[in-house]
């Protein structure tokens, strides 16, 4: 039997990579391969790194490289990427120059994709683009992808904790910087919060970094004292945070500020001073809403709608979450948005609108479940259960 042109292409293109990759590499194909064609492990010397991605194998004969090169992806496996709790990097594969281009799958969805068209899912493909400047041309550059994919999900998990999470580390050249930093976040994603306040200590002494970078360190910082319930120091690391970017002109200090202060909203919401964390809080949207960063605007609108429900303004808290829940979809952030519908849900069923109450929290569930995500299930089950047993709805 003859093999078809794209099968004879996938099998080189994977021969292609096999050759590019080191020896010392663990790589496995995935059987079925459905969406994903093989998973890398990358070794450093004789030590398994746990630095491992999912790869996405496309390929042609020949195209201009000159420009952005253009491929229409299905839509269903864009889907599927979105919620992988692993990095996912496509590489496309040219074989008259035998060179490869790559993308950050998940950062390319909801950093590009969804913010120019947000109705994307509703389509049975949509055309991805390779920048020329995306070349694979040297290995080391995979391995930069793979540190800052491992960042980027881990970030974007943790946000589900309502923190917020400076996005500048990633961006740094400074290797180091970037593996220290990793660790660290892996330690307070598993919860051992110590660990991470060691390594956030020990990067500020032996790394050198820019003044956005200390902040995004410090931020993270305060994120660990926070979750050990050490406020007194949180709110000193958050309030030098906020002095530093008062001394620089940039951007990302302006988002470095905002996250600060957003922070101690939450440390005032904690302490019960519910005027002053709305103060803070407001501060913080008003920043990101300047800025532009969407993520953090919808973050600070969810809490200030928590806020109002503690306040017992629930006609406020409803309107606030609402338009959190909106920027959540149309930036594609499922967890922001399954955290969103939950707390809605539960507003209503504090009002007494049972049925609207049960749809939010039911569809809640489906997009946990679709993407395979923890956070926020268990109080959303219980409230479901106590609904439909008070209601006798089945």
């Amino acid at each position: 039997m003859k093999r078809s042109h794209e099968y004879q292409l996938e099998y080189e293109s994977r021969l292609a990579l096999r050759n590019l990759l080191p020896k010392a590499w663990i790589v496995r194909d995935k059987e079925p391969d459905v969406g994903i064609d093989m998973e890398i492990e990358i070794v450093e010397g004789e030590e398994v790194t746990n630095k491992m991605i999912w790869v996405q194998l496309k390929s042609t004969g020949n195209t201009d490289t000159k420009k952005d090169i253009s491929y229409p992806m299905d839509t269903k496996h864009l889907k599927y990427y979105e919620g992988c709790q692993l990095p996912v990097i496509i590489l496309y594969w040219i074989k008259s120059k035998n060179e490869f281009y790559y993308m950050f799958s998940q950062k390319y969805i909801q950093e590009i994709i969804s913010r120019q068209n947000p109705k994307w899912r509703e389509q049975k493909t949509v055309t991805i683009k390779f920048s020329p400047e995306s070349k694979l041309d040297h290995i080391e550059k995979l391995n930069s992808v793979a540190i800052e994919g491992a960042l980027y999900l881990t970030k974007q998990q943790l946000t589900g904790n309502v923190q917020y999470w400076l996005d500048g580390i990633p961006e740094s050249n400074n290797e180091m910087l970037k593996d220290r930093t990793l660790k660290a976040l892996l330690f307070l994603k598993n919860e051992k919060h110590h660990e991470a306040i060691e390594e956030f200590e020990k990067i500020l002494r032996v790394c050198t970094v820019f003044s956005t970078e200390r902040m995004s360190i410090l931020l993270n910082l305060g994120n660990a004292y926070y979750s050990l319930s050490q406020i007194n120091d949180a709110f000193k690391i958050y309030n030098a945070i906020i002095e530093l970017a008062d001394k620089l002109n940039e951007k990302d200090a302006l988002e470095g500020k905002s996250a600060a202060l957003g922070n101690i909203g939450l440390i005032y919401s904690a302490k019960g001073d519910l005027d002053n964390a709305l103060k803070y809080l407001k501060d913080a949207l008003k920043i990101h809403k300047e800025i532009g960063y969407k993520q953090g605007e919808a973050s600070d609108l969810g809490n200030i709608g928590l806020i109002y429900s503690a306040k017992g303004d629930l006609d406020n808290a409803l309107k606030y979450l609402k338009d959190a829940l909106k920027i959540h979809k149309e930036i594609g952030y499922k967890q922001g948005e399954a955290s969103d519908l939950g707390n809605i849900g539960l507003i209503y069923s504090a009002k007494g609108d049972l049925d609207n109450a049960l749809k939010y929290l039911k569809d809640a569930i489906k997009i946990l479940d679709r993407f395979n995500l923890i956070y926020g299930r268990d109080i959303i089950q219980r409230a479901i259960k106590s609904i439909e047993k008070g209601t006798g709805d089945k």
